[in-house]
């Protein structure tokens, strides 16, 4: 998650003296507009970059440890309370230029402003959060925009690889996976048929479309038209089997790493190129 792109950065640029600046409404009934006010309102608003950085960091560092988590309310919950936390931290240790400010509390000292402070505060914590969030799902919106895009690329021209001295483009459909064998990486074609190839396997899983080809093993790229079924065996691996067409093998083994991630892929739409 690219938290830290330019856009993102420019936007909190923004919002915090917007924030800041609300803040004060919030907070006093009335206000005098001088010097000191001008001072602290610019102490507050760099207090309040500072606040974000170390909610920013909390952020990245449990956004970071599950990436392509799915959202849910208890992972809410948790920013919300870790961010909550430095965040209220941060701005114990940092000073602000409230002794600045000459007016009218919405709450005085005898009715608790602290609670009054810590109650916008939390509002301010929950809506950056929000804002995170919807960062988040715009990033993954886009990404996955950006993938449907390549695939569709793809589709309507082909792979570009190299055969020999000759660089060609196959189409999908006239795939039937990839394999490596003695050191030496081979395309194996609709009529299984196979061609070496200039590429490892490594590269060409990065360009394949994810929704047509799996990485079965550290041998084996195959397009869903090669795979019959799989079933379970031992410590909870698979067992691939295939069109059993030479050079396929009739039967491929899959980590148990691999088998809940090959097993959702199995069960989406198998619709064929």
């Amino acid at each position: 998650m690219k938290y830290f792109q330019k856009s993102n950065i420019g936007l909190f640029l923004v919002l915090v003296p917007v924030f800041k600046l609300i803040n004060l409404f919030m907070t006093y009934t009335e206000l005098v507009v001088n010097t000191n006010l001008f001072i602290a309102f610019f102490i507050d608003v760099c207090q309040g970059y500072v606040t974000w950085l170390a909610v920013h960091f909390v952020i990245v560092s449990i956004e970071s440890k599950h990436p392509d988590a799915k959202f849910s309310k208890l992972r809410f919950a948790k920013l919300l309370f870790f961010t909550y936390l430095v965040a209220v931290i941060t701005v114990i240790l940092v000073p602000d230029g409230s002794n600045l400010i000459t007016g009218k509390r919405f709450a005085a000292p005898k009715d608790g402003f602290y609670v009054h402070d810590l109650v916008i505060f939390f509002v301010w914590i929950l809506i950056i959060n929000f804002i995170y969030i919807l960062l988040r799902y715009y990033e993954t919106w886009k990404k996955s925009e950006e993938k449907l895009e390549r695939e569709r690329t793809l589709k309507a021209e082909g792979l570009a690889i190299k055969i020999g001295g000759k660089n060609i483009k196959l189409q999908l459909r006239d795939i039937r996976g990839f394999f490596v064998e003695d050191g030496f990486t081979y395309v194996i074609d609709s009529d299984f048929k196979t061609s070496i190839v200039d590429s490892s396997l490594d590269n060409l899983e990065q360009k394949l479309p994810e929704r047509y080809f799996f990485r079965v093993n550290r041998k084996f790229i195959l397009h869903r038209s090669s795979i019959v079924s799989f079933k379970r065996i031992e410590d909870n691996k698979l067992l691939i089997a295939t069109l059993a067409e030479k050079p396929l093998p009739d039967a491929l083994p899959m980590s148990r790493l691999k088998a809940p991630a090959f097993k959702k892929w199995f069960e989406q739409d198998t619709t064929q190129l």
